[in-house]
């Protein structure tokens, strides 16, 4: 049951600044947002504890040996037992991600592993064997083109989202490989709370205050560290689905192009599958799923959407385990800091 959707504009026009830059203060979001810094953190606050919003950190795994590998797997579950299955699979770290779905499949589970050879025995030791697991199938993503964290709500104006982009960090020049020591623990201090404070930060990584503080700002910096801010899609009057779509591998880059600039992406990964590309949409309403697609594939007239997932529930995201409402359960933890687009 999904009662109390969001509707207030100041909680979105909160949670849509936060999806822009998730570790913003209060202080500067103030002015942007026309609100006090205390009224925003009451705000913030009431929605974390609903559930319907939250902000998690990861390490993005991108396929290399120093970020690690990425993979799609379709699960199909015994009659009845799709709850079994989930509750011993939310318990795998290695699991950041699991949708159930109406389609060939009853779930879409993420996996974040340090190599293929990892997540192919992740697959065959403990999640096919999984109670109600019946059938397995591994998708291995080739990069990521866009992610979770890219996603944003349609709340703020054009001035409020250019005065939040502001806020962000600059991109660090050149981009580390990936993370030291240092920053993988900063980086597993804010993976249930994105918007942890640097003291906070500090103790749980056994670091200084103003340590940890310089550490976080360099991860802020770096393209392959995730913060973001996530939200009960059902909450905020949004259906999702998952397309699997065909694509000549010459136009996959026009492709990812055009649906980066169509509302309503969440991600796109090309994937080692029977099809090359996997693409997940957060939208209004059904019809509009229809639409993404008769536009993809009215420019594109030799791509071919070989499958659609409606997602009719979201049990865990980026390692935060959820309610069968998509809502977050508060105080989860995770072992995993590895792991991005679910």
């Amino acid at each position: 049951m999904h009662d109390s959707p969001v509707t207030d504009p100041l909680d979105r026009q909160l949670v849509a600044a936060l999806q822009i830059y998730p570790r913003a203060s209060w202080v500067h979001l103030a002015p942007i947002l026309v609100c006090s810094a205390s009224t925003l953190s009451r705000r913030w606050a009431t929605l974390v504890a609903r559930g319907v919003a939250w902000s998690a950190a990861a390490i993005a795994p991108s396929g290399t040996a120093e970020t690690g590998q990425l993979a799609f797997v379709e699960a199909r579950c015994a009659a009845g037992q799709r709850e079994e299955s989930i509750t011993v699979l939310t318990a795998i770290p290695e699991v950041i991600g699991i949708d159930t779905c109406a389609g060939t499949h009853d779930l879409v589970l993420t996996i974040s592993g340090s190599s293929i050879l990892a997540i192919d025995r992740l697959v065959n030791d403990h999640i096919a064997a999984a109670p109600g697991i019946t059938r397995t199938r591994t998708n291995y993503a080739s990069g990521i083109m866009t992610e979770g964290s890219s996603y944003r709500l349609r709340d703020l104006s054009q001035a409020q989202r250019a005065a939040v982009t502001a806020l962000r960090p600059a991109p660090a020049t050149p981009s580390q490989i990936g993370p030291t020591r240092a920053q993988a623990r900063i980086a597993a201090s804010l993976a249930v709370n994105a918007r942890q404070p640097a003291a906070d930060v500090a103790r749980l990584a056994g670091l200084s205050i103003s340590h940890a503080r310089r550490l976080i700002g360099q991860l802020d910096a770096q393209p392959w560290f995730r913060a973001r801010t996530d939200i009960s899609v059902f909450d905020f009057g949004l259906v999702a689905a998952y397309l699997w779509v065909e694509c000549p591998v010459e136009h996959i880059d026009s492709l990812a192009r055009f649906l980066q600039r169509s509302p309503g992406l969440r991600m796109l990964v090309p994937i080692i599958s029977q099809t090359n590309l996997l693409l997940s949409v957060w939208v209004p309403g059904l019809d509009q799923i229809a639409e993404i697609e008769r536009r993809l594939t009215h420019t594109f007239h030799s791509a071919t959407i070989t499958d659609r997932w409606l997602q009719t529930s979201a049990r865990k995201r980026l390692g935060i385990r959820l309610t069968p409402e998509g809502r977050a359960i508060p105080h989860t933890s995770r072992s995993n800091s590895r792991g991005h687009v679910s």
